[in-house]
């Protein structure tokens, strides 16, 4: 069963940037583990929400890390990608929330690419593997043109 991932890590790049970075402390755990001396890690916050995913008397078992790494590595590899596309960088506590809605509402293990295009005005574009929702402003002035218009001839 894939773990259930953090909201933290939301694209596939942290999915397996953090799985990377958990093989490296897997491999100094065994490295003090043998008594040879290893340089101290200090994890990333996604690897660190990667790692508790894990009971908390597993966080210090280079076997239980490694098989967390091999079950994030299939996650990449296997779950379903939204791209969302906004007007503007988006704040991590937004990013943050939409991850969340979109594994509440669509699928518990979705990833999610954040993109900025700025002529879209405002709003959003939802990609996924098969639709397009395009709810930006640009799209919603190019539909309505000719209300537009008369608004414009009003002010």
């Amino acid at each position: 069963m894939p773990p259930k991932l953090p909201t933290a890590v939301y694209s596939v790049d942290q999915v397996l940037a953090g799985a990377e970075e958990l093989h490296q402390y897997s491999r100094r755990l065994e490295q003090l583990a043998r008594g040879r001396k290893a340089e101290a890690m200090e994890l990333s916050g996604e690897a660190v929400a990667l790692l508790a995913i894990l009971p908390e008397a597993q966080r210090n078992q280079s076997i239980a890390i490694e098989e967390l790494r091999e079950k994030l590595e299939q996650v990449a590899a296997t779950s379903a990608t939204v791209t969302l596309v906004m007007a503007a960088p988006p704040p991590v506590a937004l990013k943050q929330e939409l991850t969340d809605w979109l594994r509440v509402n669509v699928h518990s293990q979705v990833l999610v690419n954040f993109h900025v295009d700025p002529e879209i005005g405002g709003g959003i574009v939802i990609r996924g593997t098969s639709r397009i929702f395009d709810c930006s402003f640009r799209s919603a002035l190019l539909a309505n043109q000719a209300k537009f218009t008369q608004v414009l001839d009003r002010v």
